[in-house]
């Protein structure tokens, strides 16, 4: 007797924090994978910044100087450019993270509603 009411426990307990594991589950890996795309840009911008700071303290001359422009609007075009595609990238996580959300509360009203449909109504007048 006591082992069955147990097993309901335990059932309705799964019922009950399935849906909230399976989102903590979700947002874990998504700060996982945000984290780690935000650690690779600061490193590939710091690297990028200190590369120009190592060129700025090697000029010595007026050639060197003119150079060292030369590069810096080559280097600022690069940036540009891939500012430009890790922001396209961002989003393209951004999208990817609202699509698994999506996914997991459709899933849930979906199993939600079949579960109401399948349960007998209670407190109809007899």
């Amino acid at each position: 007797m006591f082992a069955q009411m147990f097993n309901a426990a335990v059932e309705q307990s799964k019922t009950l924090f399935e849906p909230a594991l399976q989102a903590n589950q979700i947002a874990t890996s998504q700060m996982q994978k945000l984290g780690q795309k935000q650690l690779s840009l600061i490193n590939d911008y710091s690297t990028m910044g200190l590369q120009q700071l190592e060129k700025a303290s090697k000029v010595t001359s007026l050639d060197d100087l003119q150079g060292m422009a030369d590069e810096q609007l080559k280097a600022s075009q690069t940036a540009s450019e891939k500012l430009l595609k890790d922001s396209m990238q961002m989003v393209e996580l951004g999208v990817a993270f609202s699509s698994e959300w999506q996914q997991l509360f459709a899933e849930k009203a979906q199993s939600f509603n079949a579960q109401q449909v399948a349960e007998p109504k209670s407190g109809k007048a007899k």
